[in-house]
């Protein structure tokens, strides 16, 4: 039933997806959260759509999901749907009691149904939401209701943007979560001494797979974080299944993500040299304001940013030397940050959203 309801590949690539804290502090240090994109030395890069769909399987596509805030509070709720009301608190329950109850065969369709639920609210709270509390919220659970119809929903999208997310806070020092799959993407993207891994097959899908414990070794560096230079830039274009074909689409635009904490928006002109196959970077026009307000969208602007925007041209600045821009523009927050740290300055960027 997991596979039926879409889950099947994810969740062989679990216990595969464990990051490493120092990586992804490193990460944190160069991400804006403006654009959500990493400012390198060499130019902004971030996780896009195709990157993430590659690693873990999940697309950027489908149905919004249909949270529901009470779910936590409504035993009825949960006993239809779980098999058993659970020891909610403020309308999440730890990760533990997800799996305790099914410990007994199973006798009919329905407890088939509601153990497969039980473990979709686990795998949802440990991997693509997790939280230093071990808690998982029941918000999602109205999305769980029917097994053929959960694949529907758009979990790539929601789980792309809860990275984003926790990539902002960390980068502010306003959280401790990490989330998300970063140490896959520096092995695969970056190239960030990767370990060696004696996996028989280089193209298999999910990339998680190809860094299963069974195969992974040594890493080939001692930790040095700023070896990044050997940037994979066009990785994917060897990989022609369709799902990567069309996450290849959505990764060429602009496009709002909804994840639980908050609306995060995917910039794919950020990144054009890392996915249109360009020569040199691409110097582009302000940020538009309606990007950094998305707590006072409407309904029909939400419905409208969150079908892709694939018109990316008009968006470029033509006759501007990317060097100046970079220097002007990208380098300047981490400039100021190196002084002011340098005189005792502590707690990061907070506050950094909206002022660029």
């Amino acid at each position: 039933m997991v596979r039926v309801a879409g889950f099947g590949e994810f969740v062989s690539v679990l216990t595969r997806a464990s990051n490493d804290r120092q990586v992804v502090r490193a990460l944190a240090d160069r991400w804006w959260d403006t654009t959500n994109s990493f400012h390198f030395s060499f130019g902004e890069m971030m996780v896009t759509p195709l990157d993430f769909a590659a690693i873990t399987d999940l697309r950027v596509e489908g149905d919004p999901i249909p949270y529901d805030a009470t779910a936590g509070r409504d035993p009825k709720l949960q006993r239809r749907l779980l098999g058993y009301k659970l020891r909610a608190k403020k309308g999440d329950t730890p990760y533990p009691q997800l799996l305790e109850f099914w410990t007994e065969p199973l006798e009919s369709r329905v407890q088939e149904e509601q153990m497969a639920r039980c473990f979709l609210v686990y795998v949802l709270g440990v991997s693509l939401f997790p939280n230093r509390r071990n808690r998982v919220h029941l918000s999602f659970l109205q999305a769980l209701r029917n097994i053929e119809e959960i694949a529907h929903f758009d979990w790539g999208g929601t789980a792309l943007g809860a990275c984003y997310a926790f990539m902002g806070s960390l980068s502010q020092e306003a959280g401790k979560s990490l989330g998300g799959y970063w140490r896959l993407w520096t092995y695969e993207v970056l190239v960030m001494y990767p370990p060696m891994t004696s996996c028989p097959n280089d193209t298999i899908l999910p990339r998680a797979l190809h860094w299963s414990k069974e195969y992974r070794g040594v890493k080939k560096g001692k930790g040095d974080l700023n070896a990044y230079r050997a940037v994979h830039w066009h990785i994917w274009d060897r990989f022609e299944v369709p799902y990567v074909a069309q996450s290849r689409v959505v990764a060429r635009g602009r496009v709002l993500l909804e994840s639980p904490y908050d609306w995060e928006w995917y910039l794919g002109d950020r990144v054009s040299h890392q996915l249109l196959r360009l020569d040199v970077f691409r110097v582009l026009g302000p940020l538009p304001p309606f990007i950094q307000r998305t707590s006072e969208y409407t309904l029909e602007e939400v419905e409208r940013f969150t079908q892709p925007d694939l018109q990316l041209e008009p968006l470029f600045q033509a006759g501007t030397d990317y060097a100046e821009y970079q220097a002007q523009y990208m380098m300047q927050g981490f400039k100021i940050r190196a002084a002011w740290e340098a005189q005792g300055g502590r707690g990061g960027r907070r506050g950094r959203r909206g002022r660029r």
